[in-house]
């Protein structure tokens, strides 16, 4: 990479992840041109206009929608587009096709289009999912050396079994499709575990947030389902976008989680790194008969209980540590912090 200062384009920059890639983007001396889907929406946009003030002349921002379009214009004079804006939804879903799958492929689809027709865009860096990679932990047994990398893709998820992964898979493969299908830009794609870590927007609709919200609040009191998870501080999410605009590396997959932890693990850890306050955060392991019994109340299928329950996986993270210089942070520090911002931003109710 040159030294030459680059113009970057974010998409959904007002997003948990993104909004800490464009304030690193903007420490870095970047200008950044940041998509949102309404600009005149200053309650939720209250972050990106105070990195405004804090950088004057280097953050613009543009209206622009997954599936009405928009980012032409937004993307005018960039150097680099990082796509990060896809819906993240694991509960309330009624509608799948309308709520994930068409904006994650038909955003994709326009986003890229746009890039086609930017002549000095040379590189996109897309925000994917480790989701991308499998669907179930069971999967884990068909993995090279038993770990999930970057060869790996979700085969299982669909419309009507796990219909957020499948958007995140096929975005994916129509991303890779555009790619391979001119030769101007290359693309990187970022493959985070479940993010979690402080957020910057303050916002509580977040799933992540609204997952650690839950479990301080003493919704899982009674017991934590034994479901394992690809735990990531978000702050590492987003350095891993950096490191990919400025490092030399080989365009392709890369896999950003730090450790993979149960329910219950997450809960020791919050506990202890939050002992100043009493918590009432589950303290045993809710058992599998009980989650049958009670788990298609809260949404959560027999199929996937079958399929995640009790079954650890991992994954190789070394080609994001190697290529793209990643390290990651230690779980203390991403759920003492997590719950420091949330203490602070009064969302614990």
């Amino acid at each position: 990479m040159s030294d030459k200062k680059l113009t970057i384009a974010v998409t959904g920059a007002s997003g948990y992840i993104a909004s800490w890639v464009v304030k690193k983007l903007l420490q870095h001396g970047y200008t950044v041109h940041a998509t949102v889907r309404n600009v005149e929406d200053s309650e939720k946009h209250v972050y990106l206009y105070r990195l405004q003030v804090a950088h004057p002349g280097q953050l613009m921002l543009f209206e622009a929608d997954l599936l009405v379009g928009g980012f032409v214009e937004a993307f005018e004079h960039c150097d680099t587009v990082i796509h990060m804006a896809s819906p993240f939804l694991i509960s309330g879903i009624k509608d799948p096709q309308k709520q994930l799958i068409d904006p994650a492929l038909e955003g994709t689809r326009n986003v890229l289009s746009a890039v086609n027709n930017t002549p000095t865009v040379t590189q996109v860096v897309l925000t994917s999912s480790v989701v991308a990679l499998y669907n179930d932990a069971v999967d884990i047994s068909e993995a090279t050396n038993k770990e999930f990398d970057d060869t790996c893709w979700n085969t299982t998820a669909s419309k009507e079994y796990s219909p957020y992964n499948y958007s995140k898979t096929i975005a994916e493969k129509e991303a890779w499709k555009m790619n391979k299908a001119q030769s101007r830009w290359t693309l990187t794609t970022i493959h985070p575990g479940f993010v979690m870590g402080p957020s910057l927007n303050g916002r509580s609709d977040g799933a992540s947030t609204q997952f650690m919200i839950q479990m301080l609040r003493g919704d899982f009191r009674i017991g934590a389902p034994e479901f394992y998870f690809g735990i990531v501080d978000v702050r590492d999410v987003a350095e891993a976008h950096i490191h990919a605009v400025e490092r030399e590396h080989t365009p392709g997959r890369y896999i950003a989680v730090n450790e993979v932890l149960s329910m219950l693990q997450i809960s020791e850890i919050t506990q202890r790194v939050t002992e100043s306050i009493d918590y009432p955060l589950p303290s045993n392991k809710l058992s599998a008969w009980m989650l049958y019994l009670f788990g298609p109340l809260r949404g959560i299928s027999w199929k996937f209980i079958t399929r995640n329950y009790g079954k650890p996986f991992a994954f190789d993270t070394s080609k994001a540590k190697s290529e793209l210089g990643v390290w990651f942070r230690s779980t203390d520090e991403t759920f003492r912090d997590m719950v420091l911002q949330l203490e602070r931003d009064n969302l614990i109710r």
